[in-house]
């Protein structure tokens, strides 16, 4: 099964260490696993299982303006659009309101087989 797990980054936290774990154990299993942020590589904390591809939807800044944050969530919106219609997952999972609300926007993460 072709599984994404999309998470804001991989920086040191909860959900974000959830994720990785959780990813790893899937991938362990024979699922074909990939994670999704919206951050640069090079801010992770958490270092990844080798057979679980990284998927950076989107790596952009923290907004500091309003006008930014409209723009940004565009920004990862389309890039989170784009990683779900590249790696085609049979499962999505979401870690944290925010990235789930911009999962339930996605009208690629809504398609069917």
């Amino acid at each position: 099964m072709r599984i994404l797990l999309a998470v804001w980054s991989l920086r040191t936290g909860g959900a974000e260490i959830v994720a990785a774990r959780t990813a790893g154990a899937l991938a362990r299993r024979g699922h074909d696993v990939a994670i999704a942020t919206t951050t640069d590589p090079s801010e992770d904390d958490i270092v990844l299982d080798p057979r679980v591809e990284r998927i950076v939807a989107a790596a952009a800044p923290i907004p500091k303006s309003s006008a930014e944050r409209i723009y940004r969530f565009g920004e990862r919106w389309i890039g989170l659009n784009r990683a779900l219609l590249d790696f085609r997952p049979d499962t999505i999972i979401g870690f944290m309101d925010r990235m789930n609300l911009y999962l339930l926007t996605c009208p690629a993460a809504h398609r069917s087989r």
